[in-house]
């Protein structure tokens, strides 16, 4: 990853976000609290569900289930949404 491509996020937020697109499926409600908040996302707790959004754009958002671990299906939405997000602010 090179330095422009970081940006205001840590190195430890690029490792996660690439930790979850090579393996999407088995990841817990935690590990996508942490990838999410870490590029900046903010969140609220539903009833079954954490709902994150991108505070500069909260039509780009996604909610995450509070229990077990989680299918592909979440992986693929949080993706997107970080992808969103960075492509926007024109890093990625």
């Amino acid at each position: 990853m090179s330095e422009e491509q970081g940006e205001g996020f840590s190195r430890q937020a690029w490792k996660r976000l690439e930790q979850t697109k090579s393996t999407r499926a088995g990841w817990g409600q935690a590990h996508y609290e942490r990838l999410l908040m870490s590029f900046g996302f903010l969140s609220r707790q539903g009833r079954k569900h954490t709902i994150y959004w991108d505070p500069d754009d909260k039509a780009n958002r996604v909610s995450v289930p509070r229990h077990g671990d989680l299918k592909a299906y979440v992986a693929e939405q949080v993706i997107a949404a970080v992808e969103t997000m960075l492509k926007r602010k024109g890093i990625q």
